[in-house]
């Protein structure tokens, strides 16, 4: 299945009447009688251009503001976050799947010939008289069509009545109809089950690199110190440098224990902090340093036990206060976060000081991928606690690259766990590639593409992205990117296909698809504009110093052709002041000889008189 029409009436009260056909092969416009008409075009596509399973990539060019990420926001919402979202929309789609055509809608009834609607929104099958699509049945009456197809966006909620989405419908509601929705999200989870399963295709090095789980420790000025866990001193990775006396206290050395301590008694600081109410914290400070560890410091054992009990202590004194903060408390199921920390191969500790506190960050191997170790991130490292996940030791870039692309193969992931009937999916990327290095950016498409290709060759695909980048344009066909633009006179919003793209220079494309007045930058441009008008300035009483320095500004110019053009522009000016000069003083010499000849001449007459 495959978008080939979008049609946006109004959003926000902004009149767009922009219609955008997508398809190579198709057309369709909205008539004067409000009818949906549609042409077949002579096309000859290129069959697995962009892969085997791989329908059409279509990409959304134009200046910010022309609506790109509301259409594609408006396409990628499930329904329930349409009336959120969007209320007052109205739009229509049109998708085709084997010569067969179907039409999603939001406040269709001010677009198209369908009557009176009690719902925002629809879907239907449509039928097709000649050139003419008609609405036909309701999509749910269509061989479970809409549970085959998929939509996979990532939601922008800023406009939704709380700021996020609303839940998801039940399968078995009689209001969940239309084509499914699911939402990409990108997090260390779904980074960690994509690297370890396709490192060798998308990192380098990953025998070298880790997650890191560190523990951000406790720190309220003065209050700190009287936070006591134990007699002899306030926490257990306190350094005994800072103890004076003479018997400084043996204590256990190895570094997983050491990060499991240090994580309980961190836990229980977090809380207390982080309660609303103050006289709790006070509260709890006296409860902890008035039940302080007592016993043997090197029996680990006792004091899980002891931290397990004060942890279960303080949250029952701030239930029993009624302090909000409980209800932001993950369940934590302590026992088995131990029993993951103390027995899992994939995981290695290390332990560091700075004088003060020992600290021990535990490491998760990205060797392998591992179910208890994706639980833990999801769980754990998400929650409401101390624990912090750093990044693998890359660049900001490879990250970045493999992250989106995680977040997309863990929402096509979960769509096909959840529905064994689904054959395709349309992937919508509003802006994918931004905050990439222009070499990621440039790899990206090509990532996503034989990844798809790879790992889910049995499903189909449509990506349809919107984009600033013209190394993604440079990867499609010209008739696979669509322009956007405004214009302010008109007042109107109009839609065309690209005339340069797949791999076309870069200069081309950022002159025909980016719609910018000047290919270089403002700042350039102006200091070419001041340049210019200094080389127009040279004259017979420009100084060789100032030739010189208007000279080497040009040579900084790395276009050769304006180099040259300038170059020649101020030698000319140049030379031929000095031409003017040398003509004017020839002429005052042969002045000044007629001048001497006139005076010699009358001397040789008084001479012979």
């Amino acid at each position: 299945m495959r978008l080939i029409y979008f049609y946006l009436a109004n959003c926000f009260d902004v009149d767009f009447n922009l219609g955008i056909n997508f398809s190579e092969d198709k057309e369709i416009n909205i008539t004067n009688t409000r009818e949906l008409k549609i042409i077949d075009l002579e096309y000859t596509p290129l069959q697995n251009f962009y892969g085997n399973n791989i329908i059409n990539v279509n990409a959304v060019v134009g200046q910010n503001g022309v609506g790109k990420s509301t259409i594609f926001n408006i396409l990628g919402l499930s329904h329930i976050d349409l009336h959120s979202c969007y209320p007052n929309s109205q739009w229509v789609a049109v998708y085709e799947h084997n010569d067969t055509y179907f039409l999603e809608g939001f406040n269709a009834d001010k677009i198209i010939n369908i009557g009176k609607v009690n719902q925002s929104y629809i879907a239907y099958r449509l039928g097709r008289t000649e050139n003419i699509l008609y609405l036909d049945s309701f999509i749910q009456f269509e061989n479970n069509i809409q549970n085959k197809y998929c939509v996979i966006h990532k939601p922008n909620f800023s406009n939704s009545i709380n700021g996020k989405g609303r839940r998801n419908i039940h399968d078995n509601d009689d209001r969940n109809y239309g084509f499914k929705r699911n939402y990409l999200q990108t997090n260390m989870a779904n980074f960690y089950e994509f690297i370890t399963n396709n490192a060798n295709d998308f990192c380098s090095h990953i025998n070298k690199k880790s997650i890191d789980i560190k523990i951000e420790a406790y720190q309220m000025r003065e209050e700190k110190k009287e936070f006591k866990f134990y007699n002899d001193f306030d926490r257990y990775l306190d350094s005994n440098i800072i103890l004076f006396n003479q018997n400084k206290p043996k204590k256990i050395q190895d570094s997983k224990k050491l990060f499991v301590i240090n994580f309980m008694e961190e836990y229980i600081l977090h809380i207390i902090h982080n309660s609303f109410d103050e006289k709790n914290r006070a509260i709890c400070q006296e409860l902890i340093n008035s039940n302080r560890y007592n016993s043997d410091i090197l029996d680990y054992a006792k004091i899980k036990s002891f931290l397990l009990k004060t942890i279960d202590n303080t949250i029952e004194l701030l239930t029993k206060n009624d302090d909000e903060i409980v209800s932001y408390l993950d369940d934590i199921e302590w026992t088995v976060v131990i029993n993951f920390l103390e027995n899992n191969d994939k995981l290695f500790f290390t332990k560091e000081g700075n004088g003060l506190k020992e600290n021990v960050t535990c490491s998760i191997n990205l060797n392998n991928y591992d179910d208890k170790v994706h639980s833990f991130i999801t769980e754990i490292g998400a929650g409401n606690n101390p624990i912090t996940l750093k990044l693998p030791k890359m660049s900001t870039g490879e990250f970045d690259i493999n992250s989106k692309i995680a977040g997309i193969n863990k929402a096509i992931k979960l769509t096909i766990e959840n529905n064994p009937e689904i054959h395709g999916f349309i992937i919508i990327l509003d802006e994918y590639d931004e905050h990439l290095h222009p070499e990621w950016s440039r790899l990206f498409l090509d990532y996503l593409l034989q990844y798809l290709n790879k790992g889910y060759n049995n499903y189909s695909f449509q990506i349809l992205l919107s984009t600033h980048s013209p190394y993604v344009i440079s990867d499609l066909l010209k008739e696979n990117v669509i322009k956007i633009e405004y214009i302010p006179s008109e007042g109107k919003y109009y839609s065309s296909k690209a005339n340069r793209s797949f791999a076309s220079n870069i200069y081309d494309i950022i002159n025909d698809s980016f719609f910018l007045s000047q290919p270089i930058g403002e700042f350039a441009v102006r200091k070419l504009n001041e340049l210019l008008t200094q080389v127009d300035n040279v004259n017979m009483n420009t100084t060789s110093k100032t030739y010189t320095s208007l000279r080497n500004i040009i040579h900084s110019i790395d276009d050769e052709y304006i180099r040259r053009t300038l170059i020649n522009q101020l030698n000319a000016n140049y030379n031929y002041d000095k031409k003017m000069q040398l003509v004017k003083l020839d002429d005052e010499i042969n002045t000044l000889i007629k001048k001497k000849e006139k005076i010699l001449n009358k001397m040789d007459e008084k001479k012979h008189d």
